[in-house]
């Protein structure tokens, strides 16, 4: 006897033919290769070219709503996942009785699952209304705005600057950043000044790496490589006494860590060995004013 195809296996495989044939009217849409708790990869098209835009999609059916709502429980790991993504995720369900597609943004609630994950239970209630819907023929505006919006979100989350706006006149979107974004965004300043800095240095420009390292050091007084950096670009200047007081700024930070030696990987310095290291340093140099 043949195998025969569950009736739920072809209704969502089915439902996800409909989802990306509807998607494919304003986005370019791609299968990813393995399943993993995303069902498509998609870019915005804008004016039928690629924008760059991408957001990813996980596509459900069900033959009817019940009453005006579709609900779920989804396994914590699939949620996690969909909110460590760097785009926007939609979960967007089809109806088939209707032919109407149905979505959700991850990111709308992102504050309300991130605290369930660490409540006991091993899934979420994921729950899609019919507030947010699109047909074929109808316009899909609402749709398409989210995702750009979400786009601002989700960058910032990650800590990604996101310009709004077309042509030479564009602008930072003004939001309100919940604290680990801001950590997030303070981390990628500080990485973008080590490329200046580590740039400039490679390049001799010792004056422009100075002028960067005092914004750095102003801008996070936590890592000791700041201050170290600032000392040995101090010392090629011939800034000696300045060199004196970031070396020992940078031994004063690296004593006051009690987490380094708990935290570091078994091939890193222990913070003894990167103290004595920079107290040698220190011992080297020449006793001149600057």
């Amino acid at each position: 006897m043949l195998p025969k195809i569950p009736e739920y296996r072809k209704r969502g495989r089915s439902g996800e033919h409909q989802i990306a044939s509807l998607l494919s009217t304003f986005s370019n849409v791609m299968v990813p290769d393995y399943d993993f708790g995303l069902d498509f990869y998609c870019e915005l098209l804008e004016h039928n070219s690629p924008s760059g835009k991408f957001f990813w999609v996980q596509a459900k059916t069900t033959q009817q709503f019940e009453g005006d709502i579709w609900s779920q429980y989804v396994d914590k790991k699939k949620i996690n996942l969909w909110l460590k993504q760097v785009f926007p995720v939609f979960v967007l369900v089809f109806e088939q009785n209707s032919g109407k597609c149905y979505w959700l943004s991850v990111e709308e609630y992102r504050t309300e699952w991130t605290k369930k994950l660490f409540d006991p239970n091993d899934s979420i209630q994921v729950v899609v209304d019919r507030k947010h819907f699109f047909q074929r023929n109808e316009e899909k505006r609402e749709f398409i705005e989210r995702i750009k919006s979400d786009l601002i979100l989700t960058n910032a989350i990650h800590g990604i600057p996101h310009m709004i706006g077309d042509g030479y006149v564009r602008s930072i979107p003004i939001l309100v950043l919940s604290e680990p974004v801001i950590s997030n965004v303070r981390h990628t300043v500080r990485l973008g000044l080590d490329y200046l800095i580590n740039d400039s240095i490679i390049k001799r420009n010792f004056q422009g790496a100075y002028e960067l390292l005092r914004l750095l050091a102003v801008f996070d007084r936590g890592h000791y490589d700041h201050f170290l950096a600032l000392a040995r670009v101090c010392r090629a200047l011939g800034r000696i006494s300045e060199a004196r007081d970031n070396y020992n700024v940078a031994i004063g930070i690296c004593k006051d860590d009690p987490n380094w030696n708990k935290l570091k990987r078994p091939e890193d310095a222990s913070i003894e060995e990167i103290i004595a290291g920079i107290e040698k340093e220190l011992a080297d140099l020449k006793t001149k004013r600057a």
